[in-house]
């Protein structure tokens, strides 16, 4: 039988059948001997929770951790967290040039343009979450081809220091002059 509902709130959960009948559970009326149990298994749950629908391994295992670690600091999330690695600026600049077809100067002015709460609207935005997904997915299978880690490419190169000045030789004093024109 499928459910229609389930609500849950700090001491109930409450979940409607399609036959019409609701069901109330409550703490109060489970034997204490199983909160350990139950315990264990909502935190199984909740961590699973996290990664469903993820289909990137190492975005899956970043939600999964995100979730522990908000969950040891006593934080419950009930936003569901991205899917995905958030979105670098280089990202979002080279997502706008694909999908407006500009150059990349371009993207970067309008984006500096914007408010914050403009930007976190466009990462938000279904056509950039799926042009970066392809973007990743290029660059992943790019890199399973060449074997190269393109991160490690892309990392900003160190500045070279610059070389001392040489030394300049010491000035001839008048006498050395005069013997070596002799």
């Amino acid at each position: 039988m499928k459910v229609i509902t389930c609500k849950t709130t700090v001491s109930t959960v409450s979940m409607a059948f399609a036959s019409g009948k609701t069901l109330d559970a409550t703490w109060a009326e489970v034997p204490a001997a199983l909160y350990r149990t139950l315990g264990l298994a909502g935190l199984a749950k909740t961590l699973q929770n996290a990664r469903a629908g993820v289909e990137n391994p190492a975005d899956a295992e970043a939600n999964v951790r995100r979730k522990w670690e908000s969950l040891k600091k006593g934080e419950w999330i009930t936003a569901r967290q991205p899917s995905f690695i958030p979105v670098t600026k280089a990202e979002l600049i080279q997502a706008v040039v694909g999908l407006r077809n500009v150059t990349e100067p371009i993207a970067r002015a309008a984006l500096d343009k914007l408010s914050e709460e403009q930007v976190a609207a466009l990462v938000a935005n279904p056509a950039i979450i799926a042009q970066v997904k392809a973007m990743r997915a290029d660059e992943a299978a790019r890199e399973a081809r060449t074997g190269l880690d393109l991160d490690a490419l892309l990392a900003p190169a160190p500045v070279p220091t610059p070389a001392p000045a040489p030394t300049p030789a010491p000035a001839m004093s008048q006498q050395a002059k005069s013997q070596k024109r002799h």
